[in-house]
């Protein structure tokens, strides 16, 4: 394969392509009209023809636009001056090498001068000879001057070249350029495998958010095209729409199986821990063929970094509960659930979440169909703070009337409201409960909970629930206290379960 470098100032896409965007792999199909001579994106891969063609080349090109004209410019100015000032360098060099055999000549006249002639014809002959051998002296030293300051100017001329050339290859377009014998009038197809996600951008104020395809190659590219289909399906089914047809063999062959969409349910005690970053979630599979297509009729480049705004101004409805856990975290947290009430499923993604105040990168992992909910759970606030200390901490050791311990602890839970809002805030804790019938739990005493409650919370997980409410700056106390009564050869410690 020949390779050359091929500079286009006032470069521009041609449109008429469509782009099939679906999992890791993006067709393009174009529909070539009369052309001798096509540009396809060097990453293509797997590039077919609809009709029979003879291809008389295929060279690899780069292909600079109107938007680097200047560096492209001054590079090749710089490279002209670096290449004169060269040769100017060999003259210099040439010169000097001339010199130097002209002060070896005058040595050796010096050396060997006739000493048969009289005292003053030999020193007119050893003045001329001096004055010759310092002129020379003079050039030579000059010469060499001039080298070092043309050498340290090459230098200097190499290092913006080199500057330049990386700013080039960084915004050049690598392409093939194929030349036909015969004018080529068909489809051409193939595949590139970009990087893509879904972004949203959710206004948690306003109840609305915009959805935007972010499209990521690895390496430059551009193609211009007039369509784009955006295809999410967990399966495609053997009546595979029409708008689909070019992805049919691929598809049959990487994605032939269904999959299955995952609903997952929250354990009992929600955030059960901040410091890993996997969800203990128990999974029951449910059947889905969810599927949709984006269909989006404009010129478009698809480009190295591309955004494509999909939907805007989509209305959902949200519901936040806030909620501590200070056994945990001295923070709050809060958990948004999110009602679909547009009227298109949201497929998975990233989700900035911000308001005027805050500002949250989140993910969304599973698709979220028209009329249903999913949960955003775990986001941090710091506005609230949900201390846990304890205050009391007793024991009491066996007399000659008793040979039991007992211990009496008494916690604190300081809550305090630092948001600009009123808020309904769940508070979780727990007691220990006792691991068998020796050990006793005993004067359980519980803010806000009643006998009955706090029987109940014993006979269950021993999870405690408040629900407290905070107005702005507010701050509250609320306390668990109880004895553990146990054998004195028992040596306890307080475990999770």
């Amino acid at each position: 394969m020949r390779k050359f470098l091929f500079l286009c100032f006032f470069y521009s896409l041609s449109f008429g392509g469509i782009a099939y965007i679906y999992k890791d792999v993006t067709i393009i199909e174009e529909n070539i009209l009369n052309e001798p001579k096509i540009l396809i994106p060097f990453n293509a891969r797997e590039i077919t023809f609809s009709k029979d063609i003879n291809i008389i080349s295929k060279v690899e090109t780069n292909i600079y636009k109107e938007s680097v004209k200047e560096y492209l410019r001054e590079y090749e100015e710089n490279t002209n001056e670096i290449e004169k000032m060269k040769k100017d360098k060999k003259r210099l060099e040439k010169e000097l090498e001339n010199s130097k055999r002209r002060l070896d000549l005058l040595e050796k006249l010096l050396i060997n001068i006739p000493l048969n002639q009289s005292i003053k014809g030999l020193e007119v002959t050893l003045e001329r000879y001096y004055k010759n051998f310092e002129n020379e002296l003079k050039v030579n030293n000059k010469l060499k001057t001039d080298i070092e300051d043309i050498e340290l100017k090459i230098k200097e001329k190499e290092i913006l070249s080199q500057k330049l050339k990386k700013i080039l290859e960084e915004k050049s377009l690598r392409y093939f350029l194929y030349e036909f014998e015969n004018p080529m009038n068909g489809l051409v197809r193939y595949k590139i495998y970009p990087e893509w996600n879904i972004r949203y951008e959710f206004n948690k104020d306003e109840n609305k958010m915009d959805m935007n395809l972010e499209f990521k190659n690895s390496g430059n590219i551009e193609v211009g095209v007039d369509k784009i289909l955006l295809i999410n399906y967990s399966y495609i089914s053997q009546n595979i729409d029409k708008a689909l047809r070019p992805l049919k063999s691929y598809l049959a062959e990487k994605y032939l199986s269904k999959s299955r969409i995952m609903k997952s349910q929250p354990a009992k005690l929600m955030a059960e821990s901040t410091e890993s970053s996997e969800e203990k979630n128990f999974v029951q599979p449910i059947e889905s063929d969810v599927g949709f297509i984006f269909e989006v009729n404009r010129k478009l480049k698809l480009t190295e970094k591309f955004v494509l705004p999909l939907m805007t101004n989509l209305t959902f409805s949200t519901k936040i509960n806030y909620f501590a856990i200070p056994v945990k975290s001295s923070w709050g947290y809060y958990s948004m659930t999110i009602s679909n009430t547009s009227s298109i499923p949201i497929i998975p993604g990233k989700l900035n979440l911000y308001s005027k105040n805050e500002n949250f990168l989140l993910d969304i992992t599973n698709t979220i169909v028209e009329n249903s909910t999913y949960d955003l759970s775990g986001i941090e606030v710091k506005e609230i703070e949900a201390t846990r200390s304890i205050i009391e901490n007793f024991t009491d050791m066996p007399d000659l009337l008793r040979n039991t311990i007992i211990n009496k602890k008494t916690v604190e839970i300081k809550l305090k409201n630092r948001l600009n809002k009123s808020i309904e805030l769940a508070v979780l804790d727990r007691i220990p409960l006792p691991s068998e019938d020796r050990i006793k739990l005993k004067d359980v005493k519980i803010t806000d909970k009643t006998d009955n409650d706090i029987k109940n919370i014993i006979s269950k997980d021993g999870i405690v629930e408040w629900k407290i409410n905070l107005k702005p700056r507010e701050e509250k106390r609320i306390y668990i206290s109880y004895r553990v009564e146990y054998p004195k050869d028992f040596n306890i410690y307080e475990s999770e379960e």
